[in-house]
């Protein structure tokens, strides 16, 4: 799965560049291409749990940031990295309700994800300018347990394993362009982390700016 996800991506990105990426033209068009017109990008807005009640019945949405950097490979087409933080807060309410009699043990989750990605730009060059974003990576999450051994019987509250697995992820987004270094960026992702039974999709709103070099 991992080896197909990469070869997956890897095509994607080798089609997307074409002619460009391989030096196949020339002239003023092929030099124009050279410019690679690198780019950073800062957001930060909300992240929600989506899937498996292990996960979701305890912790709730909280703040994610990310930051990536792009090199354009063609006008609408561009390769790069980014990372993703995020944090889900203890959900304390529901907790007390379903173990009234259970001393609470507050534990955050923070889920990490560092990615490999391929930017589309549906209207490059435009004012607003839309993008699709696919993503390729690993998911690193901190975990959470509360157990409780003796007296027995053994007493599971909640375990989220530690866990470092294979992350896929699609964005929309849409550039809004203040000036030739700088655009505000809107977007929304979801991630999906492969094989996990506690987490599995993850959604992402947020929104910053880009700064071109």
């Amino acid at each position: 799965m991992i080896r197909l996800a990469f070869s997956a991506l890897l095509l994607l990105t080798l089609c997307a560049s074409g002619p460009a990426a391989l030096g196949q033209r020339s002239g003023a068009a092929a030099a124009s291409r050279t410019q690679r017109n690198p780019s950073f990008t800062l957001t930060f807005g909300l992240a929600e749990p989506l899937s498996h009640e292990s996960f979701t019945e305890f912790w709730l949405r909280g703040p994610v940031g990310s930051v990536s950097f792009t090199v354009d490979v063609r006008r609408s087409v561009a390769i790069g990295a980014g990372i993703d933080a995020s944090v889900y807060y203890f959900n304390q309410t529901t907790f007390l309700e379903k173990f009234p009699n259970v001393p609470m043990h507050q534990t955050d989750i923070g889920v990490i994800d560092l990615y490999l990605m391929t930017k589309f730009m549906l209207r490059p060059r435009m004012v607003v300018s839309p993008y699709l974003t696919a993503t390729l990576g690993a998911s690193h999450t901190t975990g959470a347990s509360y157990k409780i051994e003796e007296p027995l019987p053994r007493k599971i509250y909640y375990d989220i394993p530690r866990s470092t697995r294979l992350a896929l992820g699609l964005v929309l987004g849409t550039d809004i362009v203040i000036s030739r270094w700088l655009a505000l960026v809107v977007e929304a992702k979801v991630s999906y982390i492969h094989n996990d039974p506690n987490i599995g999709l993850l959604a992402f709103l947020r929104g910053g700016c880009r700064l071109r070099l």
